[in-house]
């Protein structure tokens, strides 16, 4: 039951990665953000952070996004199975904390590194985060 769960989320997963994409022909090309083309910001729509209580990765990491004013979603894999297994699939069956889905890219900042962060969100490092930066959330 557990392995037809995790191969529904994969296929769920593969198919929301598919849907961003638009096609030419036979071939896939990735859809382009208005901001990126005109030379803006190429900050994230969507950040979705899967943490665990008493991580220290994921508390910095919670800190450094706040500070770079991100909207975040995050998710504790200790109190949400789905979350957990997502994680694990993601990571080669471990437990990696955190662990982010931008967009559909996912990747985890296990041991934090706010350069890798950086690069992955597409930021530049500022100071003080707008109010309601990174709400916390249980799914």
């Amino acid at each position: 039951m557990l392995r037809s769960r995790l191969v529904r989320q994969i296929l769920a997963y593969r198919w929301n990665r598919m849907k961003k994409a638009t096609f030419v022909g036979a071939q896939a090309v990735p859809a382009l953000d208005p901001c990126a083309e005109r030379g803006g910001s190429l900050k994230p729509k969507h950040v979705r952070m899967y943490t665990r209580l008493g991580c220290e990765d994921s508390s910095a990491a919670r800190d450094f996004l706040r500070e770079q004013g991100v909207h975040f979603e995050e998710v504790d894999i200790d109190q949400n199975s789905e979350a957990l297994a997502f994680v694990m699939t993601v990571n080669e069956g471990k437990q990696r904390t955190p662990t982010f889905d931008v967009d559909g890219h996912t990747f985890h900042c296990s041991h934090f590194d706010p350069r890798k962060l950086v690069r992955e969100l597409g930021l530049q490092r500022t100071g003080s985060a707008p109010k309601g930066a990174g709400k916390r959330v249980r799914e």
